[in-house]
């Protein structure tokens, strides 16, 4: 029993610090490189603690439903469920904050997400190098009359 706690500990371990390996890849050479690894460690911690309080929430739920008949049980995933729910209130108001002060300051915190876009077919057979230099939804219309 004591060997599967141990391998039980060693795999969540190894899962929980992986994104930490690969962060120290190189020695930060000056302040910046340093603040910008302390910012590279805190994008990859806080997704995990939005997720440790999800998850929680749900195992609140889930022991609530399962324990049923069992009045202390269903008070416990009761109140896991309600920190799940207070925690991640708490972690999206300060976040909220954050992005407040930024905005008013003028510092962006959220980078530019890529939208996904369809390729742009010209009229002379072709994906790409279009005169529009985009995609646009004509285009991809006028491509699949053609080949239908």
């Amino acid at each position: 029993m004591r060997i599967i706690q141990i391998i039980r500990q060693s795999i969540l371990s190894a899962i929980t610090f992986t994104p930490f390996f690969a962060l120290a890849q190189g020695v930060p050479r000056d302040l910046q490189g340093l603040i910008g690894r302390f910012v590279d460690i805190l994008d990859a911690l806080i997704p995990a603690l939005f997720g440790g309080a999800l998850i929680g929430f749900l195992w609140g739920v889930a022991k609530t439903i399962l324990q049923a008949d069992n009045e202390d049980k269903r008070k416990d995933g009761r109140l896991i469920m309600i920190y799940g729910i207070i925690g991640l209130f708490v972690m999206t108001a300060v976040w909220g904050i954050v992005l407040i002060v930024g905005g008013t300051f003028g510092i962006s915190f959220v980078k530019q997400l890529q939208t996904p876009q369809l390729p742009s077919y010209n009229s002379s057979g072709g994906f790409g190098g279009g005169s529009s230099g985009g995609s646009s939804g004509r285009a991809v219309f006028d491509y699949f009359k053609d080949v239908f």
